[in-house]
């Protein structure tokens, strides 16, 4: 069936597509339709969680509707009105056909298998009737029906606080159902501390009464039924099998996407390889980034800093020589600019300097020689009092000489 805002699968409880699929094998869907035939084939009114709940369903819903429409009754006369739907409820959903040793503590029922002295795998807590789960879950809420006794002086009245102490329990159950009105709670020992659970809108389902085969009733009842929730012979319960398949069925469905975003991303490259091919164009090749041109820089030997690979940064020479090439290029017009005008002058004598490449760092030496850039004159008086040396590209600098040049 499709997704039905009366039963809520709160922060994946179990797998989402698992749980919505209309599909009939591999799903949740699947095993509400073979529950289903499990009940049909019991006979009698009161045979099955079904035909209970068919049978009873008007008295049900006019219960609900009464608990949240008649704001005038006493807190006694509502207390027994709760009391008695939870009754109701408990036996359509097949808590109390006497298979189940049942014990009680405030308003925590705790459900085992009959001749089982093991611990009970399965709890029911009554709280009180809420409109919006939102309701339900805050922690410092009364929201239980009476105080849950933890010690001899201390005691529980929030369902949160009472859920988490039991399930922290070496002893504590497995599953746990929370009555609260026309809200029923699905909690699972390793999934409610990250804030999962499942819950189930009773008075909605009864009030569409959606009854055909596999449809909402079914469903949620399947959720909701002790043959679904409560242990059996063998003390295991049919939820834990469920919710390890709906694991599996996620792999799978992973599994599943990334075969198809594959196949998708070849047929997408095949189809552009094609029209490529069409046109006369060459294949796609991968391409490595090259060095940056000379042209680009306006330097004719190529001895700019942005042309020539910089050395390992574990020189301080080098560090330094790498901030001196960036000043002596932006005085020297390494990168031409229309508004710079160069004034001829007359050049120093080129130096020749032996040095090691990249200043240092073990590679061959070798004897250098170029010419030092031509100063530049900006507009106005151009700067007067510099001298050039010219070494090695990446270890050219510019400093300023101490005597004024005329």
């Amino acid at each position: 069936m499709a997704t039905s805002d009366a039963i809520v699968d709160v922060e994946d409880w179990i797998s989402e597509h698992f749980f919505t699929a209309e599909a009939k094998g591999e799903s949740f869907q699947q095993k509400v339709l073979i529950r289903r035939k499990e009940w049909e084939e019991l006979d009698g009114p009161d045979g099955s969680p079904r035909s209970r709940f068919t049978s009873s369903r008007s008295k049900l819903l006019d219960a609900l509707t009464a608990l949240y429409t008649d704001g005038n009754t006493d807190p006694a006369t509502t207390a027994q009105r709760i009391t008695d739907l939870y009754r109701d409820l408990r036996t359509i959903l097949g808590y109390a056909t006497g298979e189940f040793h049942i014990e009680q503590s405030g308003p925590v029922r705790f459900y085992n298998t009959l001749g089982v002295t093991a611990d009970a795998p399965f709890v029911i807590i009554g709280a009180k009737p809420v409109d919006a789960l939102d309701e339900l879950l805050p922690k410092d809420q009364k929201t239980l029906l009476c105080p849950f006794p933890i010690s001899e002086k201390d005691e529980l009245t929030s369902v949160s606080r009472t859920l988490s102490h039991l399930f922290v329990r070496e002893d504590g159950p497995q599953f746990a159902l929370v009555m609260a009105g026309r809200w029923l709670v699905v909690a699972e020992r390793s999934r409610w501390p990250e804030g999962r659970y499942l819950a189930v809108d009773l008075q909605t389902v009864a009030d569409r009464n959606d009854a055909k085969r596999g449809g909402e009733i079914d469903k949620a009842l399947t959720c909701l039924a002790a043959d679904s929730l409560a242990p059996d012979a063998d003390g295991a319960i049919w939820w834990t099998k469920i919710l390890e398949e709906s694991i599996k069925h996620t792999v799978g469905v992973s599994q599943d996407l990334r075969e198809g975003v594959r196949l998708s991303v070849e047929l997408i490259a095949n189809d552009v390889v094609q029209r490529r091919k069409a046109k006369g164009l060459p294949h796609c090749r991968p391409t490595r980034p090259s060095r940056w041109p000379a042209s680009r820089c306006g330097s004719s030997t190529g001895s700019c800093s942005c042309c020539t690979p910089r050395p390992p940064p574990s020189s301080a020479c080098c560090r330094s020589a790498h901030r001196s090439t960036r000043t002596a290029t932006a005085w020297t017009g390494c990168a031409t600019s229309p508004w710079l005008s160069s004034a001829p002058r007359t050049p120093a004598p080129a130096p020749t300097c032996t040095t090691r490449s990249a200043c240092c760092s073990g590679w061959s030496t070798r004897a250098t020689t170029r010419q030092p850039p031509t100063p530049i004159r900006t507009r106005g008086q151009a700067p007067r009092g510099w001298s050039s040396t010219a070494c090695a590209p990446t270890c050219s600098s510019r400093r300023r000489s101490n005597t004024s040049a005329r």
